[in-house]
């Protein structure tokens, strides 16, 4: 695990690091109020005077502080800045007749606090006390980002943000990134490129920006605030760099920051576009920056040429095709995806936008409607190699087709355009084709997806307009949907923590996943092994042969039992004197040892939502006890893998341990007598 890393966000505060000022208190004040009428206080703690305390004195009156590290609406609140100088407050509140501001209040501060910026991410960010940093705009070319810009859900939080084991520095909101554009794709100009930001702790948190607009520099020099309990960032007198296009769009660029991602070399700072003022909705504008030293000294990689042709897995062939040795039905019935109809693909195959619902699709398109098409369908006969499409309002066009050895389907006729969203449709090419661009499974190893595609006729050498499509077997024994086919597999034997590290999975981008336990989702993934991290489990006395933490048995009909093992462990403290340990462990403890154990059985109900990839539970899953306050929900579960032999299932540490990180729980059966 990558220990200099730190992925964070929310709102702004800084020089902060207790400071909780996220809401007002619970005041009102009707009527007016005088200037000459404000009561306030701005105090020093006696023991630390870099410790500042603000009281508003004015009882009944909503509070509005404006602070050298931002906005407060707190009646009291504390701030604690690191650096002397001379510090500006206003007081105000709201009224009736609006806004009412005592004349600023200096402050002066004579001494230095170190301790408020000694947290890693100071140092990250600045290189440390005495140090600065220069940060430069991504221009897409430094093996991270893709651009200076990325646009995110605006509910994202630095919780979401995850990076795949091949491509390690391209962070992105999980299910929640709406757009990653190419810097020309939306205006960034070189102006915006050649700009810099260098943060400071040289007897001050000094941010200066270099900003160019049409060629000539300005330099501007501001200071700036940093809560590593909040996780935000602001700044004073300077605004943060940020695309000239946004211009406008957003209330302000130097408050209401959130830090994405902040390593050693990579910065993701985001802000919120304001509905008002753009005319389009809420959402995060993340910029997205690198250290200078790491711009100056990249070398990229050799580009590998991307393949001209899609490239489909071992067996796609029967994959798409039902097969009746094993099933009553050859025929397949596709439908366009609910989610993400229709997309671009390269040459390759590979998708040009990460639109994975119809709110992600941008207003140039138009958000798509599943009602639209919802009667549109295209049902296959892989042994007559008969095709019906259904096309919206009652008509069917039967014909015949192939399906070649490049996953190329002709058609023998021309069927009618169907709507998907505005000008886009869904149609066959100028011969009557589409080809196959990819195959995707569900974590029980079945087809979930197909996406086919029609060369792009403004670019036909180079790109593809991509359809999803859903299957559904036609005649199928039984008429089992997915979900139930997992219940089937999850109810056919009682489940148990792969203690002994049996099961070896090999993930499509985050490598080997081994029993019991793995964390992912920093380009890469580390497996503990038993008893070794409270995630594994507490080793008792030294030995390991007890760490059997129970079963779980579902049912068809959606019913789950969990016996759970629970243990009780103490160590020796100071002089040899042993005390209690909590479940709370935050490292392991070598010299733990189990004092008590006892099994308590959960009774509950599950779902499996297939859509979008998770099992619910209304009890806790199986898990070693040692981690049991370490995660926020333990019956949250994402899909990895299903299947008869192994169950990989994944839940979320919780942030306030050390970060957010998915921990993937490994399965074996125990045969039901």
């Amino acid at each position: 695990m990558k220990k200099n890393l730190y992925t964070i966000a929310v709102l702004l505060i800084g020089f902060i690091v207790g400071l909780t000022a996220c809401s007002p208190d619970d005041y009102s004040l009707g009527g007016s109020i005088s200037k000459d009428e404000l009561i306030f206080s701005v105090k020093q703690d006696a023991q630390d005077p870099n410790t500042v305390y603000l009281e508003a004195l004015n009882k009944g009156a909503s509070v509005a502080w404006v602070t050298p590290q931002g906005r407060s609406l707190r009646a009291k609140d504390t701030l604690r800045i690191a650096f002397p100088g001379d510090y500006e407050f206003t007081y105000g509140v709201m009224t009736d007749a609006g806004y009412v501001k005592a004349d600023p209040y200096i402050l002066k501060i004579t001494t230095t606090n170190l301790n408020y910026v000694q947290d890693e991410m100071w140092k990250l960010l600045t290189g440390g006390v005495g140090n600065e940093k220069v940060w430069v705009p991504d221009t897409g070319k430094y093996g991270m980002k893709q651009g200076f810009y990325s646009c995110f859900d605006p509910t994202s939080t630095y919780k979401d943000m995850v990076a795949e084991a091949n491509t390690p520095y391209n962070w992105y909101a999980r299910d929640k990134t709406w757009w990653e554009p190419g810097n020309a794709d939306v205006g960034i100009t070189d102006d915006d490129l050649n700009s810099t930001m260098i943060f400071s702790l040289k007897g001050k948190a000094g941010l200066t920006v270099h900003r160019f607009t049409d060629g000539v520099e300005a330099v501007l020099n501001g200071v700036f605030d940093m809560n590593t309990t909040a996780h935000t960032i602001s700044a004073v007198d300077v605004d943060f760099l940020h695309g000239a296009w946004a211009n406008g769009k957003a209330v302000d660029f130097r408050n209401g920051f959130q830090v994405l991602v902040l390593t050693e070399n990579q910065l993701m700072i985001g802000n919120y576009r304001d509905e008002a003022l753009s005319g389009e909705g809420r959402c995060v504008y993340s910029w997205n920056f690198v250290s200078k030293e790491w711009a100056d000294n990249y070398v990229p990689e050799p580009e590998e040429p991307e393949p001209t042709e899609p490239t489909l897995p071992d067996g796609w062939k029967e994959d798409v095709s039902e097969n009746e040795t094993t099933i009553t039905s050859t025929t397949i019935q596709w439908t366009l995806s609910a989610k993400s109809p229709v997309n671009w693909a390269s040459q390759s195959g590979k998708l040009l936008n990460t639109w994975n619902s119809p709110a992600d699709y941008p207003e140039w398109l138009g958000t798509p409607n599943p009602a639209t098409y919802s009667d549109f369908a295209m049902t296959l006969d892989s042994k007559t190699l008969k095709a019906t499409f259904t096309i919206p309002g009652g008509s069917a066009v039967e014909t015949n087709y192939t399906l070649d050895e490049k996953g190329i389907y002709t058609f023998d006729v021309e069927i009618p355009a169907v709507t998907i969203v505005n000008w886009m449709t869904f149609r066959l090419s100028s011969t009557h084709t589409l080809r196959i661009l990819q195959i995707i499974k569900d974590a029980t190893g079945a087809v979930s997806d197909m996406w086919v595609g029609i060369p792009n006729p403004d670019n036909p050498d180079k790109e593809y307009i991509a359809y999803r499509m859903n299957p559904k077997a036609i005649g199928l024994g039984g008429g089992e949907t997915a979900e139930e086919k997992v219940m089937k597999t999850l109810a056919t034997q009682a489940w148990m923590l792969d203690m002994d590290g049996k099961v070896s999975y090999a993930h499509p981008t985050e490598g080997t996943f081994v029993g019991p336990t793995a964390c992912y989702g920093w380009g890469g993934n580390w497996a503990p092994g038993k008893g070794t991290h409270y995630t594994t489990g507490l080793i008792s006395d030294g030995k390991t042969e007890n760490m059997n933490y129970g079963t779980m048995k579902f049912t068809k009909d959606g019913k789950v039992t969990v016996n759970q093992r629970r243990f009780k462990y103490e160590a020796d403290g100071e002089g040899g004197v042993p005390y209690e340990l909590t479940t709370q462990i935050p490292a392991m403890t070598t010299n733990a040892r189990v004092t008590s154990e006892e099994v308590v059985t959960l009774q509950g109900t599950y779902t499996v939502d297939l859509s979008n990839n998770k099992i619910r539970m209304s009890v806790p899953m199986l898990h070693p006890y040692s981690a049991t306050n370490m995660c926020n929900d333990w019956g949250d579960l994402e899909i990895i893998h299903i299947s008869s032999t192994s169950l990989l299932l994944t839940v979320y540490r919780k942030a306030e341990v050390e970060s957010v990180a998915p921990w993937v729980y490994v399965f074996t059966p125990e045969k039901i007598n």
